[in-house]
């Protein structure tokens, strides 16, 4: 199952995070460096695998290690609306 920004979230990269934020409601959130280069692969169309093997290209950490951190956080994004899942 492949996941995509929603038009109601914009981005923007600030230094080595990215600031998101929820047009809807206003709020914003921060995201440390390996979740931002999760959320760029992904904002960029990548599949989830791809989003993990940058990830591990730039972080010394295992690949059942990146592939956990990314099915958390993609869970917490899509529960608070700032991913959505769809097929593909």
């Amino acid at each position: 199952m492949s996941v995509r920004v929603p038009s109601h979230i914009h981005f923007r990269p600030v230094h080595d995070e990215v600031v998101l934020l929820d047009t809807r409601t206003g709020s914003y959130r921060g995201l440390n460096p390996s979740a931002t280069v999760i959320w760029l692969s992904l904002a960029d169309g990548a599949d989830e695998r791809t989003a993990v093997s940058a990830v591990l290209d730039r972080f010394d950490v295992s690949s059942e290690q990146a592939q956990a951190d990314l099915d958390i956080l993609v869970q917490q994004l899509v529960a608070d609306g700032l991913l959505e899942r769809g097929d593909g």
